[in-house]
């Protein structure tokens, strides 16, 4: 399906305009670009980093006009906003961290090889103490 879409996104842009100039048409090729990225690069077991993030960035959005980023796949340095939204993205300097948080939050839900994730042994031993020998 996505071979579908990428074509026919390109034989669109090609009737009207040239594919390189159309920005939507572009995002939408890079997306599945990305996609692919993660098909073959992350499997069952694969833990989710910083890098792994920044180039899925990095391939969805670079040279996009429009939603394009000047520094695709770096976190961002500078505040933005969500034109008519009220909410407000973390400070840049909060960004690594908050995705640290995120990344160890989601490493913390894969279950291990034993098929006992580290959210159950936490929740099984909240509240027990640990006697000293």
């Amino acid at each position: 399906m996505s071979g579908f879409v990428s074509t026919w996104a390109t034989e669109r842009a090609d009737r009207y305009g040239d594919v390189h100039q159309n920005d939507g048409v572009k995002e939408i090729v890079q997306l599945q670009q990305a996609t692919a990225f993660v098909d073959a690069t992350v499997n069952p077991g694969t833990t989710l980093t910083h890098g792994l993030v920044r180039e899925i960035h990095r391939i969805s959005v670079a040279g996009l006009e429009r939603e394009g980023d000047r520094t695709p796949g770096a976190y961002r340095l500078s505040d933005v906003t969500i034109s008519g939204s009220a909410h407000r993205p973390p400070a840049p300097g909060d960004v690594h961290s908050d995705m640290t948080s995120l990344l160890d939050t989601i490493a913390d839900m894969a279950p291990r090889p034993d098929g006992i994730s580290a959210s159950d042994i936490e929740r099984d031993t909240i509240g027990q103490s640990v006697e000293p020998h």
